[in-house]
């Protein structure tokens, strides 16, 4: 993992704008970043990642659907 990738997370709710979260990338050494559960009250979210590693810029939207 490059220690200069920058970028945010944004949870857009799909039903309701006060449930909206927007976070910065922190990756650990695997890539990875953990996001609490009770962060997302909502159920249904569009993931929107945004981030750039210093020479490319790069963006991906999920759906993700919440139990």
């Amino acid at each position: 993992v490059k220690e200069h990738v920058k970028g945010e997370i944004f949870f857009y709710c799909v039903y309701n704008a006060e449930l909206d979260k927007k976070i910065q990338l922190v990756t650990d050494a695997a890539g990875q970043q953990l996001i609490p559960r009770s962060w997302l009250p909502g159920k249904a979210y569009t993931i929107k990642i945004s981030w750039a590693d210093g020479t490319h810029e790069f963006y991906d939207e999920k759906n993700l659907l919440l139990k």
